[in-house]
């Protein structure tokens, strides 16, 4: 029943992979056991990365051992999503990517880090990656290695979230509001609900910028709010926390 289940699920998710499939099934599956897949995961590793379906075989094989090589564990959830990043990407494109991240600063091993935790990071274009690092860095103060050690914030959307919510810890931090502010990287991650009640509901009667600020319509050049927490990352000289509209 499992089996049948799982071959709907890679029908659903790609119905036209059985007009151009360049090896048959059996050939697919030779090359899975080949990189190292355990039989026992190979359906759900086909259901989960029906890309395989419409790989040549020898890509397959150079993806997965190139993968291997990056110190991925083939049972892993990650290794999946790397396979279908590299797969989907051509060469170029993927050198591409990877010359972007250099540029921002990043070693050869924070880079390896990234993808190996964040796989996905890989499908963003040059410019989200720029524009995404730049902010952490220019204005949040966080370093590269720390970035590199810290992906999943790389997939938190700037405008909807990360923004926002600096901006509402910095008009009630700059206000004397708290005086004490917990880790940024929580506070990035705790749920919409929560944030809103904590720091937005509680002192919006008492703060008139707050919901400028948590709808993204207030935006500081700084944001200084959480330098406690990173003593090592000196602020910039001659930056201002002053407030620009969004």
């Amino acid at each position: 029943m499992g089996s049948k289940l799982q071959a709907m699920t890679v029908i659903k998710r790609r119905p036209h992979i059985f007009n151009n499939i360049p090896c048959s099934l059996k050939r697919t599956v030779q090359v899975l056991h080949q990189v190292g897949i355990p039989d026992s995961q190979v359906p759900e590793f086909i259901s989960k990365a029906p890309i395989v379906l419409s790989i040549n075989p020898k890509k397959m094989s150079t993806v997965g051992l190139r993968l291997k090589e990056m110190g991925f564990d083939v049972t892993s959830p990650a290794f999946r999503a790397a396979f279908a990043a590299m797969s989907l990407l051509s060469h170029s494109k993927m050198e591409s990517k990877l010359e972007t991240y250099r540029s921002m600063g990043f070693s050869d091993d924070e880079i390896l880090n990234i993808f190996r935790s964040l796989p996905t990071c890989m499908f963003y274009s040059e410019d989200s990656i720029r524009r995404i690092v730049a902010f952490y860095v220019d204005r949040l103060h966080w370093s590269l290695s720390y970035l590199s050690q810290k992906p999943v914030f790389l997939l938190r959307s700037l405008e909807r979230r990360v923004i926002p919510r600096c901006s509402v810890m910095q008009v009630l931090w700059s206000r004397g509001i708290i005086s004490e502010v917990g880790k940024l990287s929580s506070i990035l991650m705790v749920s919409e609900k929560e944030f809103l009640q904590k720091y937005v509901t509680k002192y919006e009667a008492e703060v008139p910028d707050l919901q400028a600020a948590y709808h993204g319509k207030l935006m500081f050049n700084e944001y200084s709010f959480h330098l406690h927490e990173i003593h090592q990352i000196p602020m910039s000289k001659g930056s201002s926390p002053k407030a620009e509209a969004a």
